[in-house]
């Protein structure tokens, strides 16, 4: 085997044996060369009388042909190991156990492939002399061929079934659990005694006792209820990236942005009406805008004169005047206190409070000023207003209603004595002069 099989690859393996694609030197074709381990994978070889036995089985399987078989080329057993082997013809394909795991068969399908292995169980049974069932019923070895071969559905033979005669494979019994996994009626049972269920139920209960022969004609006269169609080879699933979802065409509206003009305008209407009435404020009352004006400076004064020694406002330098040199000083003496601390203490205490008296007289005089200019100013404002109201009361009454609102206050100072309040009555010819405090 060593000799003329070159073994390109390692196609199955499991208990039963292993399955290699290999090339065949004398014909340059790959071919599929099984070993077997008969007595399981540590089991070892067989023996000398098996070997001749099992050689002269594969010699005969050798001339047998079937569009459903895969053809024997050669078989024989390793000298190395003694391990039995067979080498058969190369067809691509896919396994059934894998195309039964998408669906089962139809009846029709079913009985295309059963007639089939029928049909090669008994040339082989023909040409080995002892009838039996001498195909792998196994779905992992049977084999949907690629639709390029035109081969369909093709079978191994098992040809170390020859050496196991009590074997249960060898019956019908291996049809019975073929049909019923191609099927999917395993633990099934039928009352009808038509199509493929009714030859399944024929079949179970004669089993033991029916020949190749007469099973084969069974199903052929059982009419399936399906047609008869070639098993296609199933095609893998093509596994296509998912297309995005199309954007929708409902356009968002979009959020109006209001015109800036009008609220500018607005604003700067608003800028304008403040200014004009602060404006025609000041027209009206100058002497208060000036007394007010002219506090500020007068407060700061009064700080100054409080606190001589701490400057508000930075003096501007004076400019140095020209020292004359003095090129020998004269040595002054330094000078001799003869106060003592209690003394000194007295002076200090006496001099503190002349300034404190000081500061209180000159604040007394400064609010006495105030207050003066503060009665002024009130004896002035009274005499524009009685005089406003005096001509007021000469002109006509739509005048009248534009120069005096309904209320007017007027708070001078913070003074709460020198608070007034002038109201306008329904008639102000009559009261001018309302004053409330």
């Amino acid at each position: 085997m060593s000799q003329r099989f070159q073994i390109e690859d390692l196609v199955a393996q499991d208990h039963s044996g292993v399955l290699f694609r290999a090339l065949d030197t004398q014909t340059q074709q790959s071919v599929s060369l099984r070993r077997f381990f008969p007595f399981g994978q540590n089991g070892g070889g067989l023996r000398e009388d098996e070997q001749n036995a099992y050689n002269a089985t594969v010699e005969k399987l050798t001339h047998i042909s079937h569009p459903a078989l895969r053809r024997v080329i050669t078989g024989g057993c390793d000298p190395v190991d003694r391990l039995p082997y067979i080498a058969s013809e190369w067809i691509p394909g896919t396994p059934l156990h894998s195309f039964i795991a998408h669906r089962h068969l139809q009846p029709g399908e079913a009985t295309q492939m059963l007639a089939h292995a029928l049909e090669i169980c008994e040339q082989v049974s023909s040409a080995l002399n002892e009838e039996a069932v001498w195909l792998d019923t196994n779905l992992k070895n049977i084999i949907i061929s690629d639709e390029g071969t035109g081969r369909g559905t093709s079978f191994w033979l098992a040809p170390l079934r020859s050496l196991a005669k009590n074997d249960q494979d060898r019956s019908l019994h291996s049809i019975v659990r073929l049909t019923e996994q191609l099927m999917g009626w395993e633990g099934k049972s039928f009352t009808s005694d038509q199509g493929l269920e009714g030859w399944l139920t024929w079949l179970r209960g004669n089993v033991k006792t029916a020949t190749l022969a007469e099973a084969r004609e069974k199903l052929t006269n059982f009419k399936s209820t399906g047609p008869t169609q070639p098993i296609k080879t199933p095609r893998p699933k093509i596994v296509r990236a998912p297309v995005p979802a199309k954007k929708s065409l409902v356009r968002k509206k979009k959020k109006k942005v209001g015109n800036p003009l009008p609220g500018f305008f607005i604003t700067l209407a608003a800028i304008g009406i403040c200014l004009g009435s602060w404006t025609m404020f000041r027209k009206k009352f100058p002497d208060r805008f000036k007394q007010e004006e002219t506090a500020p400076a007068e407060i700061v004064d009064a700080k100054q004169k409080e606190n001589p020694l701490k400057r508000t406002t930075r003096s501007e330098p004076a400019e140095a005047e020209p020292v004359a040199e003095i090129t020998n000083p004269p040595v002054i003496p330094p000078a001799v206190s003869h106060e003592s601390p209690e003394e000194k203490a007295n002076r200090m205490a006496i001099d503190l409070t002349a300034a404190t008296q000081k500061a209180v007289a000159e604040n007394n005089a400064k609010l006495e000023q105030q207050k003066a200019e503060i009665d002024k100013t009130k004896r002035t404002f009274l005499t524009s207003v009685r005089s406003r109201t005096t001509h007021h009361s000469e002109s006509p009454a739509s005048h009248r209603r534009r120069h005096f609102p309904s209320h007017r206050f007027f708070q001078l100072q913070e003074d709460p004595v020198s608070t007034f309040c002038f109201r306008q009555s329904k008639r102000p010819w009559e009261n001018t002069d309302q004053r409330c405090a």
